[in-house]
């Protein structure tokens, strides 16, 4: 695991005088590796604020009783036992609760010593897994990292069935080592929740692919809605950062501005369908306005949202911009305030992106953002009437449904987009790996490329793309995912010992100062002033 738990050796001391005929070493094993795992979970799903400042950890208490082993000759579970015995491995500070589906909130007792990044040494690639990567006839199965994460190849006999269930990504393993040094310098940018997050991903993808030769694999999670997602860690579920670091050196392409153009596209042939006069180009302005021209009208809606004085980072500025941006053309409403159901407070999804209410406001009346919220509510409406009146059985889909039963608009603008834009992607797909090129992974409306694509051969993709799926408005846009380097956690640790060593002459100073400033207030009073100003 990437987590890592070191217990007190008290607790075996106690267990092998309680149980001595047990193999102690082996059910202690079982346990931590249990309580690894569940751990790992819950820093991958993230913490609270509140969790992070506590260091407390949501886990399933059940699970761990039932999955951390049994001791001695009736069968007790070890959990248990720890309980029983006043050597717990984990302090339950709020329990779960069945009725409200919540899981335990934990903290790990004195015992226990945690260490995040644990990068396991790989004995032996012997497992299921590498035995059908690397084409060996072994028969050897250890419980290895791979075997545990990846249950179901022990009964796969090809790799034709293991590529049913997984989608095998290369990695750059030198890069995301270099990635995880610099994680450990502690950088000052990254808050300590989402550096241990990042730290426990990376390492997790490290072990397995050193295991698997440089290769990791995401259990597949096809949605009805078109796409396919991954189960637990993948390209997908990872900050960009980490993306990098994992491919660094490939290219990534994605379709710019996606879902508006999607919108934009089809609003444009409905909208000629009702008046052959119609001009998407005065109808749809603000839109395409942002498709062509997105950074300069992010900077715009930037310098409209945000004052000098609000100290929000320029590039932070941006990506709230385009969240909300986004959040908008998927149906987001305008709502400024949450509301209570159920008893849990729900905010609407622009108050989660926008969070002051100051930048919330100047954003929503905002002559662009105005003007693309009327846009958006016009090809909702064609988007959604055509829908009704083309694809009537769709309509029946449970999963287009609220809760109440009634019918969502944006639900079924999101389950066409999805369909279209799996589409689109699959068209690339094809044509790449037609030309020989590889493609590493896929995230949604965008593919990592093993290197980058010739201006002619990107052309012709757009064309295809644009003529298959009738979308005038894809464009893909590529940039180089640069891969770390060792170096990257030697400046890391440098720029702390150089401004280490700037607080220290700072302090040196102050010292100094303080000290001149009191030997000259001595001599003012050893050798009072006269009239003139001179002893």
């Amino acid at each position: 695991m990437s987590i890592h738990i070191q217990v007190d050796e008290k607790v075996s001391r106690a267990l092998t005088e309680a149980f001595p005929t047990s193999n102690i070493e082996r059910a202690l094993k079982k346990y931590v590796t249990t309580l690894e795992d569940l751990i790992t979970r819950s820093v991958v799903n993230g913490r609270t604020p509140a969790q992070s400042k506590l260091n407390l950890y949501s886990l399933s208490l059940h699970t761990l009783s039932n999955k951390g082993g049994q001791i001695g000759r009736d069968k007790i579970r070890l959990h248990k036992w720890l309980e029983q015995n006043k050597l717990p491995l984990v302090v339950a500070v709020e329990r779960g609760n069945n009725l409200t589906h919540k899981v335990s909130q934990v903290k790990l007792s004195p015992l226990v010593t945690i260490t995040f990044g644990n990068i396991a040494q790989c004995e032996s690639t012997d497992n299921a897994t590498a035995q059908l990567l690397s084409g060996s006839d072994s028969s050897q199965t250890g419980r290895s990292l791979t075997d545990r994460t990846y249950p179901e190849a022990a009964t796969i006999n090809s790799l034709a069935e293991l590529f049913e269930i997984f989608d095998p990504t290369p990695i750059n393993t030198k890069s995301l080592q270099a990635y995880i040094d610099w994680l450990k310098t502690k950088p000052k940018h990254l808050t300590e929740e989402k550096r241990l997050t990042d730290l426990t991903q990376a390492a997790h993808i490290l072990n397995i692919a050193t295991e698997l030769g440089g290769i990791y694999l995401q259990r597949r999670k096809p949605s009805a809605f078109g796409r396919t997602y991954y189960e637990g860690i993948s390209a997908q579920s990872v900050r960009k950062q980490l993306r990098q670091a994992m491919y660094g050196g490939c290219w990534e392409y994605d379709i710019r501005s996606a879902v508006i153009s999607w919108k934009v596209g089809m609003g444009s042939d409905l909208a000629r369908t009702i008046d052959p006069d119609a001009e998407p180009e005065s109808l749809f302005r603000n839109s395409i306005y942002f498709i062509d021209n997105k950074p300069a009208i992010v900077k715009e809606i930037c310098l409209l949202t945000f004052r000098k004085d609000d100290n929000v980072h320029e590039d932070l500025q941006k990506r709230i911009v385009k969240q909300a941006i986004t959040a908008i053309s998927f149906g987001a409403r305008e709502h400024r305030s949450g509301w209570l159901k159920n008893g849990i407070w729900h905010n609407p999804a622009l108050v989660d992106i926008l969070k002051n209410e100051n930048h919330r406001r100047r954003f929503l009346t905002c002559a662009p953002i105005r003007g693309f919220i009327q846009e958006q509510k016009v090809l909702d409406a064609l988007i959604y009437a055509y829908a009704v009146k083309e694809m009537p059985t769709l309509l029946d889909n449970p999963r287009l449904r609220t809760e109440s039963g009634r019918i969502s608009k944006p639900l079924v603008i999101a389950f066409l987009y999805q369909h279209c834009e799996t589409w689109a992607m699959d068209v690339v797909k094809q044509i790449i790996t037609s030309k020989g090129r590889q493609v590493v992974a896929s995230i949604h409306d965008a593919v990592i490329l093993d290197r980058k694509l010739g201006a002619e051969l990107k052309a012709t993709i757009e064309l295809e793309m644009r003529e298959q799926t009738g979308i005038p408005y894809w464009h893909l846009e590529g940039k180089e995912l640069e891969p770390y380097l060792s170096d990257s956690a030697d400046v890391a640790r440098e720029e702390q010992a150089h401004m280490r060593r700037m607080r220290e002459d700072q302090q040196l100073a102050i010292q100094y100062a303080s000290a001149k400033a009191a030997r000259q207030q001595r001599l003012a009073l050893e050798q009072p002033a006269t009239d003139l100003g001179r002893p």
